[in-house]
């Protein structure tokens, strides 16, 4: 089975890195594969031009979907499941990933709360919550 990863952050030196990391090695350990499309390392452009408004609004088949979103596609369509890993900036996700919902349009949602890192329950709930991301990446099928 094939999970697709899209991963939003723009730090490495985040918790939301080691739950991708802690769930992608869960999805590798269960004999599993995945793909992977990190959003900020990408760069992908979020920004829905006018063209691609009108003819989503409107149902249309022109312009043609752009490549970069084509890319996209082919990914959710090449997988068993999609799964999105990204931290909740003041309760909505990054600008980055709306914009990919907006662009490339299971659910399944698994919340590590409390993990700002001014916070206590940051320290104490980490290796807690890493694991929860490892048993979902190895038991997503």
């Amino acid at each position: 089975m094939k999970a697709f990863i899209v991963y939003c952050h723009p730090s490495e030196d985040s918790f939301t890195s080691h739950v991708r990391d802690s769930f992608i090695k869960g999805i590798v350990d269960s004999g599993n594969e995945y793909e992977i499309s990190d959003l900020y390392k990408m760069n992908f452009k979020t920004d829905m031009s006018e063209q691609e408004y009108l003819r989503d609004a409107n149902y249309r088949t022109e312009p043609e979907v752009a490549a970069d979103v084509l890319t996209e596609q082919a990914k959710i369509n090449s997988s068993d499941a999609i799964v999105f890993i990204y931290p909740v900036f003041w309760t909505e996700a990054p600008a980055k990933l709306v914009g990919w919902f907006d662009r490339a349009k299971a659910s399944c949602f698994v919340i590590f709360p409390g993990m700002s890192r001014e916070l206590d329950s940051r320290e104490q709930d980490w290796d807690k919550n890493l694991k929860a991301a490892y048993e979902k990446g190895r038991t997503l099928f």
